[in-house]
């Protein structure tokens, strides 16, 4: 390609498709990968950054991913601002279910696009302002998430998890599990006061760090094995 030519609205159109939203994901996709492929320099299919990517994980897929090791993963949005991933669709606050981040370095063979690199580019920007497609959903998202686009087949428990996150209940849930636990009722009355003193408030909810979330896994696959759940 020239210096001076701007890309081809495949790509744009691609790229819009891919965000603005999962449905048809599997389509898209190779949609967008035959388009990156077609239109891009190997340096905007590389990536030397560790990625990120935030799942909300079922109690279904959290069981699966202690006994058997690993989950299966697909082409996916993954970014290299962990901060990105911690405050995505509303942090740990928006998740359901078991929120998770996991990590990767990726191999070659699994970059499919790296947006975050194509958003430097001046051409690519000279090439959104002078396309006449509708590029509704690549405007509005730009390089907010400094996403890499990667086709993962899976990531395991042992190597891939960067954090967990956590979540303390409201004081009255708290109370209500202290009871349920015979706790004394003047011991459940102090409950504030033992919070405050440990700089705790009652709803807090953060992200574990690496090593706080590897000791986490050691327990939890300790206290599986003595309760022998995963020899059923």
């Amino acid at each position: 390609m020239s210096a001076r030519k701007i890309y081809d609205d495949q790509l744009l159109r691609a790229i819009n498709d891919w965000q603005a939203g999962s449905i048809d994901k599997v389509k898209k996709a190779g949609v967008l990968r035959d388009a990156a492929q077609a239109h891009t320099t190997q340096y905007f299919r590389a990536c030397a950054k560790e990625c990120y990517r935030v799942l909300d994980l079922s109690q279904k897929d959290v069981f699966t991913l202690f006994k058997k090791g690993r989950l299966p993963e697909a082409i996916s949005s993954w970014t290299v601002d962990l901060s990105v991933a911690e405050k995505f669709r509303n942090g740990i606050a928006g998740k359901q279910g078991f929120p998770v981040i996991i990590t990767r370095r990726p191999s070659p063979e699994e970059i499919v696009l790296n947006l975050d690199r194509l958003h430097g580019s001046k051409r690519f920007q000279r090439s959104i302002g002078q396309s006449a497609a509708n590029l509704k959903y690549l405007k509005k998202w730009m390089n907010s998430q400094r996403e890499v686009i990667l086709a993962v087949n899976q990531f395991t428990l042992q190597e891939d998890i960067q954090s967990w996150g956590g979540r303390i209940g409201s004081e009255d849930q708290l109370k209500l599990a202290a009871r349920e636990t015979d706790v004394p009722e003047k011991d459940i009355a102090k409950l504030p006061e033992l919070l405050q003193a440990k700089g705790i408030q009652a709803g807090d909810q953060w992200w574990l760090s690496r090593s706080g979330a590897a000791k986490v896994i050691i327990r939890v696959l300790e206290r599986a094995h003595k309760a022998g759940l995963f020899e059923r």
